[in-house]
């Protein structure tokens, strides 16, 4: 039994779903891996997000293949992150030219209370371990081949470093990552492993 019903809150309810959850995720990344002396930046909680819903085994759907690897413009503009902002559980920080950053907001810990009552701080727990020391381009490598992974097992088709560089290269948005060195057959070899 899901731990919310577990709760007494039901999946889908007015104030409680997919969106207020990934509010939810957002705020506990953010709390989790916010630091006064490096910038969080949203690339890197998107890439965590994405990452920590496929190792819940949640749907992933909203992350579509963009130039930065899955990125749901969905959970941005009118899901989790102006849900998160409006309810005080992270603010952001816009600077022209260097884009937006995520910081812990007054109500976090409503945030994480939610997190505590659901039974994710496991969860946030594996983002720290795993992701929070990894650089943005680390990130975009291992949630860009995670995708990968799941369109070319959909299809049938064997995991290897060579599929997956076929699937990037035939992929508009996703050609330019051959200019990234975090590309490497190397990394992507490691990303699979990972």
């Amino acid at each position: 039994v899901p731990a919310r019903e577990q709760e007494g809150i039901p999946e889908q309810s007015s104030g409680h779903n997919q969106q207020f959850d990934d509010a939810v995720l957002i705020a506990g990344i953010v709390n989790a891996l916010y630091s006064d002396k490096y910038p969080l930046g949203r690339k890197k909680v998107q890439k965590c997000l994405y990452l920590l819903r496929r190792h819940q085994d949640e749907n992933t759907a909203k992350f579509k293949k963009k130039a930065a690897g899955p990125y749901a413009d969905e959970i941005r503009y009118k899901g989790g992150e102006p849900i998160a902002r409006k309810a005080k559980y992270i603010t952001t920080t816009t600077v022209k030219g260097k884009g937006t950053t995520f910081a812990c907001g007054s109500n976090i810990n409503q945030a994480l209370d939610y997190i505590q009552r659901w039974g994710q701080e496991a969860d946030i727990q594996w983002v720290v371990n795993n992701l929070k020391f990894k650089r943005v381009d680390d990130l975009e490598l291992l949630a860009t081949v995670d995708m990968a992974i799941c369109d070319l097992d959909e299809a049938g088709i064997p995991i290897s470093v060579d599929t997956i560089k076929s699937l990037i290269a035939t992929n508009a948005e996703w050609q330019a990552k051959w200019k990234k060195k975090s590309f490497s057959d190397t990394n992507i070899a490691k990303a699979i492993k990972e």
